[in-house]
């Protein structure tokens, strides 16, 4: 709870519609649609009969119902599952027909993860089920996988041409292989040059790989890793969480680009979920928070899912809550030149207790109006007030890293115990007065205005300065004014 509370305004990280990730549920990025009262296919049930050499099942699943699967997403917070193919042979599989009927037999709450057959007709296929198709996956432990093929090259080009991500699978399902992630981690990679809108997966991971996968994303911002329950052994999926998060700068460079998947029905997803935040409960404040915000919702941002059908509150990204309107201008005639004075009114929303706003854009768009309207104007001022005693305006680096934490330093503080503060003592209107810690930030950090110079017809501000005013005491509305003071000929 205390990460929706204190949670950044996302759209100055991603795109606009993510503003407030909790608008959308948790997202399972790995289950097999293996439900007992559904109809399975001679495949999958040659697959569940695959035995290892000590005799036991390959793939192992626990007999569940629709029913007990149901409780068990609701249990576990997932508003959406990702159904995935799964391909060991010919013979033994889950095959694209088998994953598309289960995502319509539970009714939208699940998306499609298909297998390329590579046959030539996986467009076509993927076309006719664009609705409920989220991403594909290939095994390349288990498939014929030629890069220079024109079957794999045309699904390829058709991914990049559409935006769908592409999963790389390496867990070996106790069948010995002798190719591995180290031998098919240069040719995925130098696959990034060629289709520069796909994003790759890699799932399947032991702790070994993890942390080999972990380095490339530091350099390709568009590798993801996927992290499952398949690979964790005996260890506890809390144990298998921390040994991850401990990784040097896995968190800060990966938190993005990080997925879960239960594996359900071979393990549980409530058992998934408790690791995850169990093993982040020691994490510094920002990094829990970051981690139990997106890990399970990174999904969201990278597969290709209804994103109007799953989302449980208001959709940010329609709602503008960064308004502003003129209120008023003054054109004076001096004796060598002419002044003008164009006042805007800025209302701004927040949605958590304490956020930071990036109002740059807001600033930007103001600019371009006056500019619009006086272009003939090289010199003056921008004053930027609010009118609020927990609020205070900053000037710093537009960076995520840099707003996120600022943020959150921001967060933590004003989190202070009040106890023994005078503040506490009721207020003038009958009420209990305790956000000291909010009045003492305010006025420590930033500024009550911002002046920008105005040179050379330019807001002249430095190439990596951006606006943003801190709120404090919220969710809640304020007020601003961005005064325009103009000198002209």
């Amino acid at each position: 709870m205390i990460e929706r509370l204190y949670c950044p305004d996302f759209s100055a990280v991603f795109d606009g519609k993510f503003a407030n990730p909790f608008a959308f549920p948790l997202v399972d990025s790995l289950q097999w649609p293996l439900l007992v009262d559904m109809t399975m296919d001679a495949e999958a049930k040659e697959l569940l009969s695959l035995k290892d050499e000590r005799n036991h099942e390959v793939f192992y699943h626990r007999k569940i119902t629709y029913a007990q699967w149901d409780i068990e997403r609701t249990c576990s917070g997932f508003g959406h599952v990702l159904f995935q193919a799964l391909y060991i042979d010919g013979g033994h599989r889950i095959t694209n027909h088998h994953v598309i009927g289960n995502c319509i037999g539970v009714k939208g709450l699940a998306s499609a993860i298909i297998c390329p057959e590579l046959k030539g007709n996986d467009v076509a296929y993927m076309n006719t089920n664009a609705s409920v198709v989220a991403g594909v996956v290939f095994y390349p432990l288990f498939q014929a996988i030629d890069v220079a093929a024109p079957t794999f090259q045309t699904v390829m080009a058709y991914c990049d041409e559409n935006r769908i991500p592409v999963k790389w699978d390496f867990y070996q399902h106790s069948i010995a292989k002798s190719a591995t992630l180290q031998e098919w981690l240069p040719r995925i990679l130098a696959m990034l040059a060629r289709y520069k809108n796909v994003q790759f997966i890699f799932s399947g991971l032991d702790m070994f790989d993890i942390e080999a996968a972990a380095e490339k994303m530091k350099y390709y911002p568009r590798v993801w890793l996927e992290i499952d329950p398949r690979v964790m052994g005996g260890s506890h999926p809390a144990g298998f969480f921390s040994r991850v998060f401990a990784l040097p700068g896995f968190i800060n460079n990966c938190w993005d680009r990080v997925v879960i998947g239960s594996a359900t029905p071979t393990l549980e997803a409530s058992q998934l979920v408790r690791g995850l935040w169990e093993a982040s409960e020691p994490l510094p404040f920002q990094l829990k928070c970051l981690v139990r915000t997106w890990l399970p919702r990174n999904a969201l941002r990278v597969f290709k899912l209804p994103l109007d059908k799953v989302a449980t509150e208001p959709d940010f990204s329609k709602v503008d809550r960064f308004q502003w309107k003129e209120a008023s201008r003054t054109v004076v005639e001096l004796k060598e030149y002419k002044q003008a004075i164009v006042d805007f009114e800025a209302r701004i929303q927040s949605f958590s207790i304490t956020q930071l706003l990036w109002i740059q854009p807001t600033v930007e768009k103001t600019w371009a109006a006056v500019r619009k309207d006086f272009p003939a104007a090289e010199t003056g001022s921008l004053l930027i007030r609010t009118y609020h005693t927990t609020t205070s305006m900053i000037m710093n680096e537009h960076e995520r890293g840099n707003y996120l934490q600022m943020h959150y330093d921001f967060a933590a503080k004003s989190r202070d115990d009040p106890t023994s503060d005078l503040h506490t003592v009721a207020a003038e209107e009958n009420r209990a007065d305790f956000n000291y810690p909010d009045h003492i930030l305010a006025s420590s950090v930033g500024d009550r205005s911002l002046t920008i110079p105005i040179s050379e017809g330019k807001l002249d501000v430095g190439s990596r300065e951006n606006a943003y005013v801190l709120v404090t005491f919220g969710p809640r509305g304020i007020k601003l004014k961005l005064r325009y003071t103009l000198y002209f000929k």
